[in-house]
């Protein structure tokens, strides 16, 4: 990884299906951070900074660091993520704390390119 990936957040207060509705509308998306032993935080994110990173080679599993109202928060990962499925939009996203010390079990995909030589 060349560069560290910054999500920038702001911490959310109010909830509910109106909040997130008006939430989406002004161009953002609510998502949690949340990890072992921490408390989980409400923050609202920019949508195309999030796609970016579930479109990128490594996909949901970029660490990137989460910084919440300007200040480093913490090193993160894409747990989940809803998207509209008529639009395609992304609705919401779960952010999963990362400790650096710690060792961590990911599923990574897999695809074969070209055929086998035994085939041609």
């Amino acid at each position: 990884m060349a560069d560290q990936i910054v999500v920038q957040a702001q911490r959310r207060t109010a909830a509910g299906k109106n909040f997130n509705r008006q939430l989406r509308r002004s161009g953002k998306i609510p998502a949690v951070i949340y990890g072992p032993g921490k408390e989980p935080l409400s923050v609202a994110v920019d949508p195309k900074t999030i796609k970016n990173i579930l479109y990128s080679e490594s996909g949901h599993n970029t660490i990137f660091t989460v910084s919440v109202d300007g200040k480093e928060h913490a090193n993160a990962m894409v747990k989940d993520y809803q998207t509209d499925p008529v639009v395609g939009n992304l609705i919401h996203a779960d952010f999963f704390e990362i400790a650096m010390d710690k060792l961590l079990e990911l599923t990574v995909n897999i695809e074969i390119v070209g055929e086998a030589q035994g085939v041609k």
